[in-house]
Order: structure tokens, then sequence, then C-alpha cells
């Protein structure tokens, strides 16, 4: 049976506060985008001009961000996920959360009990 998600290897880009991509860089991730302050429409482009040229094949993004890349268009070479910082979490219900990522990305729904 042929699969239609294609998986590559390459670089992991974490885009986040400090403590959020140092977290994702002592796990690996190999390009970092701390920021300080507000974005620019023009430092997200110029951040995903970046991480392609890097052929990063996955792109984490601190959830707090998501409002700044949602008018850049992502090439679908790059997977992005928005994950949630430790300041944030209580604001989500982080089961459901997770959940929706594997139903989007997955297309499979888990029923936990």
């Amino acid at each position: 049976m042929a699969s239609l998600l294609r998986v590559l290897k390459g670089p992991i880009a974490v885009v986040g506060d400090e403590f959020f991509t140092l977290t994702f860089r002592i796990s690996g991730a190999s390009k970092y985008y701390v920021i300080k302050g507000d974005l620019r429409r023009e430092d997200v482009g110029r951040m995903v001009k970046d991480m392609m040229k890097s052929n990063v094949t996955l792109a984490i993004i601190q959830e707090d961000l998501r409002k700044y890349f949602e008018d850049v268009e992502i090439p679908a070479s790059i997977l992005t996920t928005y994950i949630p910082d430790l300041k944030s979490r209580p604001k989500f219900n982080i089961k459901e959360f997770y959940l929706s990522l594997i139903r989007r990305y997955l297309g499979i729904s888990i029923v936990l009990g």
C-alpha cells in the first residue's frame, strides 16, 4: 500500500523566546531564531527564506508567535507546528492540543480514556 505521506530527514528550526529555543536546541534543533519583542512581516519572511535555504524540514514555532506567521506563506516542504511554551501552557487543554495535532498530521483520531 502506497502512502501519501513523504517524510524527509533534514534540519529542525525553532522560533521563540530564549528559553523556548534553548529547550529545543538542547534536543538537537540545528537552526534557531530567538525573538525579542514584536516581529515584522519582513522579519518572518527572512526567517522562512533562511529556513528554505537551509533545507529545514520541520519548523517548531512558539504558539504565541502564530499570528505573525499566518500571513506568510510557508512552503509545504517545511512541516510547521506551533507549540505552547511553559507560561501559556495552563491556557491550553494539552491533551486535546496534541490529539488535534495527530488528527491533522496523521489523519487519524485517537480516543484516550
